[in-house]
C-alpha cells in the first residue's frame, strides 16, 4: 500500500497565505485574438498593457495553417490550441517567453539576423 504524506497545519497554513501573496501578482490572461492578415496575437492582460506576438515568434505554431491558429483560446493561466495540443503560460507571454530555452536562443538568433537585415537594407537605400 503507498504511503500518503500529509501536510502539517502549519504547512498548510504557511501555503495558503503564499497563495493569498501570490494570487493578486500574478499575470492574467482576458482575451486573446488572432488577426490572419498581420499573423499575429493580440493578448489582452488583467491589469497589463496588451501585447502583440507574431504567430512564429511561438514554439508549436510555426508549422499550423492560419486557421488552426486562430482557434486559441484563454484557459485558466494560459492560452491553448486544443486542436493542436499546444499551450503557452500567459506569465510567459507577458515576460516574452515564446517557448523552451533552445526554441528562445533560436527566436534570438533569427531575430538578431532579421534587424541587422533591416540595418543592411537602410544603409543601402
Amino acid at each position: 500500500m503507498a504511503k500518503i504524506n500529509m501536510m502539517s497545519d502549519e504547512e498548510f497554513e504557511a501555503a495558503i497565505l503564499a497563495g493569498k501573496y501570490a494570487a493578486p501578482h500574478m499575470i492574467r490572461g482576458l482575451s486573446v485574438q488572432y488577426f490572419a492578415e498581420e499573423d499575429v496575437f493580440y493578448f489582452t492582460f488583467v491589469n497589463h498593457e496588451p501585447v502583440v506576438v507574431p504567430r512564429l515568434w511561438f514554439q508549436g505554431l510555426e508549422h499550423v495553417s492560419k486557421s488552426e491558429a486562430s482557434a486559441c483560446e484563454i484557459v485558466g493561466s494560459g492560452v491553448s490550441w486544443p486542436a493542436i495540443d499546444v499551450d503557452h503560460s500567459i506569465e510567459g507571454i507577458a515576460h516574452g517567453r515564446y517557448g523552451n530555452q533552445r526554441w528562445m536562443r533560436e527566436l534570438d538568433k533569427r531575430r538578431a539576423t532579421a534587424a541587422q537585415e533591416q540595418k543592411s537594407d537602410k544603409v543601402l537605400a
